[in-house]
């Protein structure tokens, strides 16, 4: 019932017949209902933090834990996408490692990588699984431009969409012990 008083209460809001909540009441009231609908594990969004001062990170932050508060994992992944790209930027500027505004995620990410492994910051087995972790960000491109709110899209079912967020923040997390120093700060 409560998930019902929402949607009709998200209909009037999209009108402006009402006034929006504070961000924290909303991400509250929509885990209150997660958890009484007892339909969700929580995903750990510890590695989704502010690490720098952008002006925009704090907000980009605050969307994805409400969305996932929501358990809607897969309305959070253009965002998450937004994130990962932030990151990237980030630790590739760090570094003094050059890129493009207009470089895809998976771009970034291997930059990322091969500037760890060609200042032998990561070993020859670690070098290996974070290639496969640029190939699952060449792929999380694809999801977020074809399956995410990015566009007017399909989107992933719930399962699938919780299957790929939590993918690539294993990968962050991967990337995060690869370069304990950099990431996070």
């Amino acid at each position: 019932m409560l998930r019902i008083f929402w949607e009709y209460r998200q209909q009037l809001t999209s009108r402006c017949q009402s006034s929006s909540l504070e961000p924290q009441v909303e991400a509250d009231f929509l885990a209150m209902i997660a958890k009484l609908e007892g339909s969700h594990q929580p995903i750990n969004l510890d590695i989704v933090e502010k690490f720098s001062d952008d002006t925009t990170l704090g907000e980009l932050v605050e969307a994805i834990q409400r969305e996932i508060q929501a358990n809607k994992p897969h309305a959070a992944l253009d965002r998450l996408h937004t994130y990962a790209m932030k990151k990237f930027a980030d630790l590739l500027a760090r570094d003094g490692v050059e890129f493009g505004q207009h470089d895809a995620l998976h771009a970034r990410a291997g930059r990322y990588i091969n500037n760890l492994r060609q200042t032998s910051q990561i070993g020859e087995y670690s070098a290996k699984i974070a290639k496969s972790a640029v190939q699952v960000m060449e792929h999380f491109n694809q999801v977020r431009n074809n399956q995410s709110f990015a566009h007017d899209n399909e989107m992933l079912s719930l399962a699938e969409g919780r299957y790929v967020f939590e993918t690539v923040l294993s990968l962050l997390r991967f990337v995060k012990a690869l370069d304990e120093a950099k990431f996070g700060r």
